[in-house]
């Protein structure tokens, strides 16, 4: 019960500060090097540890790289080739102002507030 929450807490605070998709790529990475670890065991000594290769294991090595690849390509950290990726232009805040941005030479105290609060209007 310790281990999972322990588990749990660090997925939320890698969510948190860095990305649900960097979440999502360790959840898919623990479950390959539960499977390496348990190779290595079984190939380093100690046989009823681990589990041995079998003729499955090159099709479970395919599916944990086609795992990590398809999110990555869903999350547009690699581009995939056949694929077309369209062009994403944001558009500029409408609260956003800058010099270099707008080329204006600054605003008055007039255009950043109203004059009459609007409590005080009518």
């Amino acid at each position: 019960d310790g281990a999972v929450a322990v588990y749990n807490f660090s997925g939320l605070t890698v969510t948190q500060h860095i990305s649900a998709m960097t979440r999502c790529l360790i959840d898919s990475c623990r479950t390959m090097l539960v499977w390496f670890v348990s190779l290595g065991l079984f190939y380093g000594g100690y046989p009823q540890y681990g589990t041995p290769w079998t003729q499955n294991s090159p099709l479970q090595l395919l599916g944990f790289a086609l795992l990590v690849t398809g999110t990555l390509g869903y999350n547009k950290v690699i581009r995939l080739p056949g694929l077309t990726y369209p062009k994403v232009v944001l558009p500029t805040p409408a609260g956003v102002w800058s010099p270099k941005i707008t080329g204006a030479k600054g605003m008055d105290d007039e255009q950043f507030s109203p004059l009459v609060s609007p409590a005080q209007s009518p």
